[in-house]
């Protein structure tokens, strides 16, 4: 079994994307796939000053071993129109692909209050 986490993007105004960063930073948390549409993501660093290097993970290679998971956020990459459609997506694609036994289990970051 594969021993990276499919982590969905949840609600992209809350917190648990800095919660993401902050244990990715102090090597908590390593071997994992972000799944989320790439700009609107960037947006989101964008708005907040975070700098950090991303790396599109294509599905061809989402099973390979020999991606740098401790100098790059690794995304799964997707269409998305809004923020609530990327929601969806993270939440649709990275079920599908643990349950190809790409990934080992599935972390979702916080979804919406209300």
């Amino acid at each position: 079994m594969n021993k990276i986490i499919a982590v969905t993007i949840g609600d992209i105004k809350g917190i648990g994307i800095q919660n993401l960063i902050r244990l990715w930073k102090d090597n908590k948390i390593e071997k994992f796939i972000f799944f989320t549409n790439k700009n609107i993501l960037i947006n989101y660093f964008n708005q907040k000053n975070i700098n950090i290097n991303i790396n599109i993970v294509e599905e061809k290679n989402l099973g390979n071993r020999n991606i740098d998971y401790k100098k790059y956020i690794n995304i799964y990459n997707f269409k998305a129109k809004n923020n609530d459609e990327n929601t969806y997506k993270s939440l649709i694609l990275s079920y599908k692909y643990t349950k190809k036994n790409y990934f080992m289990g599935i972390v979702t970051l916080p979804l919406n209050k209300a």
